[in-house]
């Protein structure tokens, strides 16, 4: 089984595929960094949203998550652990370049992480795609789905999702829905990390499955669900929630994982 990761280049993505790679002996990784990403909204005058960007790289820094979640990724990997020989760089995931090495490599099955909307002409070359979202589908579809539901006290609502990629933002057939335990002391970027790790740990199991010959097909997504962009998670919400916390009018409960 031929196995392809699209990805940016965050500490989770990273163990990601490590522990792929590890596991099932990759066949490619097609890597769009951060900063690619982030240039090339500058380059198509996208002002807003590039400042929102570096917005959130800077609040990373600033309120230790960017730390946060880096140690809890990559302390799972060996020392020294770097991306696998067969990565290969692209300043776009849908460029012309991107497309014909995802079809040289003419993957089984393509996860993606971190990575824009894939195109139509992408997906042609990609086989059964698989996206792990940050997030409950489908309530809380594109960016910061944990915050939010966080931000709402929507507890039950906080986890991850496995599901197919189509060319529309996280609206393919549902694979798997994954929820964390939660506890009170948490923060919105534990429970991410956690919530992520989770999924990773059941795409895995569902691999395992499909090298013995299980096919998935998915769920189909009720209609609803919210939209959020980066745009959407401005620092005035981040304050609110931050002085709710701090006065004891955002209590957060214990709820144990079903997914364990």
């Amino acid at each position: 089984m031929k196995i392809v990761v699209l990805c940016t280049d965050d500490p989770h993505q990273q163990y990601l595929v490590s522990e792929l790679d590890r596991r099932f002996g990759l066949s490619g990784v097609l890597l769009e960094r951060n900063q690619s990403q982030r240039s090339r909204l500058w380059r198509r005058k996208r002002y807003r949203a590039w400042l929102y960007r570096i917005y959130h790289m800077l609040r990373g820094r600033f309120t230790g998550s960017s730390r946060y979640r880096a140690e809890f990724f990559l302390s799972q990997l060996p020392e020294g652990e770097t991306w696998p020989a067969v990565t290969v760089e692209v300043d776009w995931i849908n460029k012309k370049k991107a497309r014909k090495q995802v079809a040289s490599w003419r993957p089984d099955v393509t996860i993606v992480c971190g990575t824009g909307i894939l195109r139509p002409s992408l997906l042609a070359h990609t086989g059964l795609t698989i996206n792990i979202h940050g997030g409950c589908l489908p309530e809380y579809k594109g960016n910061h789905g944990v915050f939010f539901a966080f931000r709402e006290g929507k507890f039950d609502q906080i986890g991850s999702t496995l599901h197919m990629v189509t060319p529309g933002l996280d609206e393919g057939p549902i694979l798997d829905v994954v929820r964390p335990t939660i506890y009170p002391h948490d923060h919105d970027e534990a429970l991410y990390s956690r919530s992520v790790h989770l999924a990773m740990q059941r795409l895995f199991e569902r691999l395992e499955s499909m090298r013995d010959g299980w096919r998935p097909t998915g769920t189909p997504q009720t209609p609803g669900g919210r939209t959020f962009r980066h745009r959407d998670r401005k620092p005035l919400l981040e304050l609110a929630l931050w002085l709710r916390r701090r006065s004891g009018r955002h209590p957060v409960p214990f709820l144990p994982s079903p997914d364990h």
